[in-house]
Protein backbone atom coordinates (compact mmCIF):
# COMPACT_ATOMS: atom_id res chain seq x y z
CA UNK A 1 0.00 0.00 0.00
CA UNK A 2 2.86 1.94 -0.25
CA UNK A 3 4.36 1.73 -3.85
CA UNK A 4 6.57 4.74 -4.07
CA UNK A 5 8.27 3.95 -0.59
CA UNK A 6 8.50 0.69 -1.65
CA UNK A 7 10.34 1.07 -4.83
CA UNK A 8 12.91 3.87 -3.50
CA UNK A 9 13.65 1.04 -0.74
CA UNK A 10 14.18 -1.57 -3.47
CA UNK A 11 16.10 0.86 -5.70
CA UNK A 12 18.40 1.79 -2.84
CA UNK A 13 19.42 -1.46 -2.04
CA UNK A 14 20.20 -2.61 -5.29
CA UNK A 15 17.49 -4.38 -6.54
CA UNK A 16 17.05 -4.47 -10.64
CA UNK A 17 15.25 -7.01 -11.52
CA UNK A 18 11.23 -6.36 -10.19
CA UNK A 19 8.66 -9.38 -9.92
CA UNK A 20 5.17 -8.22 -10.69
CA UNK A 21 2.07 -10.34 -9.69
CA UNK A 22 -0.67 -11.17 -12.07
CA UNK A 23 -2.44 -8.28 -10.56
CA UNK A 24 -0.32 -6.09 -13.11
CA UNK A 25 -0.25 -8.27 -16.61
CA UNK A 26 -2.92 -7.41 -18.50
CA UNK A 27 -6.66 -8.37 -17.75
CA UNK A 28 -8.75 -9.27 -20.46
CA UNK A 29 -11.71 -12.07 -20.88
CA UNK A 30 -12.09 -14.75 -23.77
CA UNK A 31 -15.33 -16.44 -25.04
CA UNK A 32 -16.32 -20.52 -26.08
CA UNK A 33 -14.09 -19.59 -29.34
CA UNK A 34 -10.99 -18.54 -28.12
CA UNK A 35 -11.55 -14.68 -29.27
CA UNK A 36 -11.04 -11.76 -27.15
CA UNK A 37 -14.01 -10.12 -25.17
CA UNK A 38 -14.12 -6.42 -25.42
CA UNK A 39 -10.76 -4.72 -24.86
CA UNK A 40 -7.69 -5.42 -22.85
CA UNK A 41 -7.11 -3.51 -19.84
CA UNK A 42 -3.60 -2.30 -19.35
CA UNK A 43 -4.17 0.45 -16.06
CA UNK A 44 -2.52 -1.36 -13.57
CA UNK A 45 0.01 -2.62 -15.82
CA UNK A 46 1.26 0.38 -17.46
CA UNK A 47 1.33 2.42 -14.04
CA UNK A 48 3.36 -0.54 -12.96
CA UNK A 49 6.08 -0.76 -16.10
CA UNK A 50 6.61 3.11 -16.08
CA UNK A 51 7.25 3.06 -12.71
CA UNK A 52 9.59 -0.09 -12.80
CA UNK A 53 11.20 -0.08 -15.86
CA UNK A 54 13.37 2.94 -15.73
CA UNK A 55 15.45 1.04 -12.89
CA UNK A 56 15.62 -2.69 -14.49
CA UNK A 57 14.17 -5.66 -15.23
CA UNK A 58 10.32 -6.91 -14.99
CA UNK A 59 9.96 -10.63 -14.23
CA UNK A 60 5.58 -11.11 -15.03
CA UNK A 61 4.67 -13.96 -12.91
CA UNK A 62 1.79 -16.20 -12.89
CA UNK A 63 0.74 -13.51 -15.52
CA UNK A 64 -1.05 -16.35 -17.45
CA UNK A 65 -4.11 -16.00 -15.06
CA UNK A 66 -5.08 -12.48 -15.77
CA UNK A 67 -6.56 -14.54 -18.98
CA UNK A 68 -10.13 -15.51 -17.97
CA UNK A 69 -12.64 -17.39 -19.70
CA UNK A 70 -14.49 -21.03 -20.38
CA UNK A 71 -11.67 -22.71 -20.69
CA UNK A 72 -8.86 -24.16 -18.96
CA UNK A 73 -5.62 -23.15 -19.24
CA UNK A 74 -3.83 -25.08 -22.13
CA UNK A 75 -6.64 -26.55 -23.91
CA UNK A 76 -7.17 -25.33 -27.31
CA UNK A 77 -9.31 -22.75 -26.82
CA UNK A 78 -7.73 -21.57 -23.80
CA UNK A 79 -4.46 -21.41 -26.20
CA UNK A 80 -5.78 -19.93 -29.09
CA UNK A 81 -7.04 -16.67 -26.68
CA UNK A 82 -3.84 -16.96 -25.09
CA UNK A 83 -1.79 -16.35 -27.98
CA UNK A 84 -4.15 -13.59 -29.28
CA UNK A 85 -3.54 -12.17 -25.54
CA UNK A 86 -0.12 -12.40 -25.56
CA UNK A 87 0.58 -10.71 -29.25
CA UNK A 88 -1.26 -7.85 -27.88
CA UNK A 89 0.62 -7.51 -24.45
CA UNK A 90 4.09 -7.86 -26.42
CA UNK A 91 2.62 -5.08 -29.08
CA UNK A 92 1.53 -2.55 -26.28
CA UNK A 93 5.16 -3.39 -24.09
CA UNK A 94 6.74 -2.26 -27.82
CA UNK A 95 4.45 1.01 -28.27
CA UNK A 96 5.40 1.59 -24.31
CA UNK A 97 9.25 1.43 -25.26
CA UNK A 98 10.00 -1.35 -23.58
CA UNK A 99 12.93 -3.85 -25.21
CA UNK A 100 13.09 -7.90 -25.08
CA UNK A 101 15.65 -6.95 -22.58
CA UNK A 102 13.37 -4.86 -19.92
CA UNK A 103 10.88 -7.99 -19.10
CA UNK A 104 10.89 -11.76 -19.12
CA UNK A 105 7.65 -14.09 -18.46
CA UNK A 106 7.78 -16.13 -15.62
CA UNK A 107 5.11 -18.64 -16.24
CA UNK A 108 5.43 -21.67 -12.94
CA UNK A 109 7.12 -21.15 -9.47
CA UNK A 110 9.84 -23.55 -8.54
CA UNK A 111 9.12 -26.50 -11.42
CA UNK A 112 10.49 -29.15 -9.90
CA UNK A 113 8.85 -28.53 -6.27
CA UNK A 114 5.28 -30.77 -6.83
CA UNK A 115 4.68 -33.50 -9.55
CA UNK A 116 3.66 -31.53 -12.86
CA UNK A 117 4.80 -28.04 -12.71
CA UNK A 118 7.63 -28.84 -14.91
CA UNK A 119 4.78 -30.15 -17.77
CA UNK A 120 2.99 -26.75 -17.03
CA UNK A 121 5.91 -24.61 -17.27
CA UNK A 122 6.84 -26.21 -20.89
CA UNK A 123 2.99 -26.18 -21.79
CA UNK A 124 2.88 -22.61 -21.34
CA UNK A 125 6.66 -21.21 -22.58
CA UNK A 126 5.63 -23.54 -26.06
CA UNK A 127 3.04 -20.80 -26.07
CA UNK A 128 5.46 -18.11 -25.69
CA UNK A 129 8.15 -18.75 -27.83
CA UNK A 130 5.34 -19.47 -30.87
CA UNK A 131 4.43 -16.36 -30.37
CA UNK A 132 7.54 -14.15 -30.20
CA UNK A 133 10.93 -15.96 -29.92
CA UNK A 134 12.62 -13.19 -28.86
CA UNK A 135 10.40 -12.95 -25.88
CA UNK A 136 12.24 -14.19 -22.32
CA UNK A 137 11.14 -16.59 -20.42
CA UNK A 138 12.70 -16.68 -16.58
CA UNK A 139 12.58 -19.89 -14.51
CA UNK A 140 13.33 -20.78 -10.79
CA UNK A 141 13.59 -24.68 -10.39
CA UNK A 142 14.19 -26.26 -7.00
CA UNK A 143 16.26 -29.38 -6.36
CA UNK A 144 13.27 -31.64 -7.03
CA UNK A 145 13.90 -30.95 -11.04
CA UNK A 146 15.56 -33.97 -12.37
CA UNK A 147 18.61 -33.52 -15.26
CA UNK A 148 16.09 -34.44 -17.28
CA UNK A 149 13.30 -31.87 -16.18
CA UNK A 150 16.10 -29.15 -17.00
CA UNK A 151 16.99 -30.67 -20.37
CA UNK A 152 13.40 -30.92 -21.69
CA UNK A 153 12.67 -27.07 -20.44
CA UNK A 154 15.89 -25.93 -21.63
CA UNK A 155 14.86 -25.03 -25.22
CA UNK A 156 12.28 -23.24 -23.62
CA UNK A 157 14.40 -20.93 -21.25
CA UNK A 158 16.45 -17.89 -21.63
CA UNK A 159 17.09 -17.22 -17.44
CA UNK A 160 17.59 -19.94 -15.24
CA UNK A 161 17.70 -19.00 -11.73
CA UNK A 162 18.00 -22.59 -9.57
CA UNK A 163 17.82 -22.69 -5.87
CA UNK A 164 20.93 -22.06 -4.32
CA UNK A 165 20.02 -24.63 -1.90
CA UNK A 166 19.43 -26.97 -4.65
CA UNK A 167 22.65 -26.36 -6.69
CA UNK A 168 25.01 -24.12 -5.08
CA UNK A 169 25.82 -26.14 -2.21
CA UNK A 170 26.55 -29.86 -1.50
CA UNK A 171 24.37 -31.22 -4.17
CA UNK A 172 22.97 -30.54 -7.49
CA UNK A 173 26.59 -29.78 -9.06
CA UNK A 174 25.92 -31.64 -12.18
CA UNK A 175 22.40 -30.38 -13.01
CA UNK A 176 24.25 -26.37 -12.23
CA UNK A 177 26.64 -27.47 -14.75
CA UNK A 178 24.08 -28.81 -17.27
CA UNK A 179 22.36 -25.07 -16.70
CA UNK A 180 25.74 -23.62 -17.13
CA UNK A 181 26.47 -25.38 -20.54
CA UNK A 182 23.25 -23.62 -22.37
CA UNK A 183 24.96 -20.69 -22.58
CA UNK A 184 21.89 -18.71 -21.20
CA UNK A 185 21.96 -16.05 -18.05
CA UNK A 186 22.28 -18.14 -14.84
CA UNK A 187 21.16 -16.52 -11.78
CA UNK A 188 20.67 -18.12 -8.22
CA UNK A 189 18.22 -17.05 -4.96
CA UNK A 190 17.20 -18.28 -1.52
CA UNK A 191 13.58 -18.20 0.01
CA UNK A 192 14.56 -19.63 3.95
CA UNK A 193 12.14 -17.96 6.05
CA UNK A 194 13.18 -15.88 9.21
CA UNK A 195 14.20 -13.48 6.85
CA UNK A 196 14.91 -10.68 9.05
CA UNK A 197 16.86 -13.15 11.31
CA UNK A 198 19.09 -14.95 8.72
CA UNK A 199 22.70 -14.43 9.26
CA UNK A 200 23.90 -11.08 7.39
CA UNK A 201 26.79 -12.67 6.46
CA UNK A 202 26.50 -16.62 5.86
CA UNK A 203 22.89 -16.21 4.07
CA UNK A 204 22.91 -12.56 3.08
CA UNK A 205 26.75 -11.60 1.92
CA UNK A 206 27.81 -14.68 1.28
CA UNK A 207 25.31 -15.51 -1.59
CA UNK A 208 27.45 -12.65 -3.70
CA UNK A 209 30.61 -14.62 -3.33
CA UNK A 210 29.07 -18.21 -4.11
CA UNK A 211 27.65 -16.67 -6.96
CA UNK A 212 30.81 -15.21 -8.17
CA UNK A 213 32.31 -18.58 -7.36
CA UNK A 214 29.62 -20.46 -9.50
CA UNK A 215 30.57 -17.88 -12.46
CA UNK A 216 26.77 -17.05 -12.07
CA UNK A 217 25.72 -13.23 -12.82
CA UNK A 218 22.89 -12.45 -10.58
CA UNK A 219 21.52 -12.97 -7.14
CA UNK A 220 17.58 -12.71 -5.43
CA UNK A 221 15.86 -13.51 -2.38
CA UNK A 222 12.03 -13.47 -2.13
CA UNK A 223 11.74 -11.90 0.76
CA UNK A 224 10.21 -8.82 -0.01
CA UNK A 225 6.75 -8.39 -2.40
CA UNK A 226 4.55 -11.58 -0.91
CA UNK A 227 5.02 -11.40 3.00
CA UNK A 228 1.36 -11.72 4.93
CA UNK A 229 3.68 -9.40 7.63
CA UNK A 230 3.92 -5.67 7.50
CA UNK A 231 7.50 -4.91 6.00
CA UNK A 232 7.68 -1.76 7.19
Amino acid sequence: DQPDAALKDQVDHGTNVFVATNTFAPQATFDKNGEIVGEIDFSQHDQYVRRHSPHGMILFFNYQHSLKGPAPHLSPVWNKAHKKWLRAWFQHLAELGVDYQKFALYPIDEPGLREGLVNKYIGYAKLIREVDPKVLIYTDPVAGASLNDLKQMSEYVDIWCPNRNGYLLHKGADKLAFIKSTGKTVWTYECEGNAKHQSPLGYYRAQAWLVWHHGLTGIGFWSYCTSRDDPW
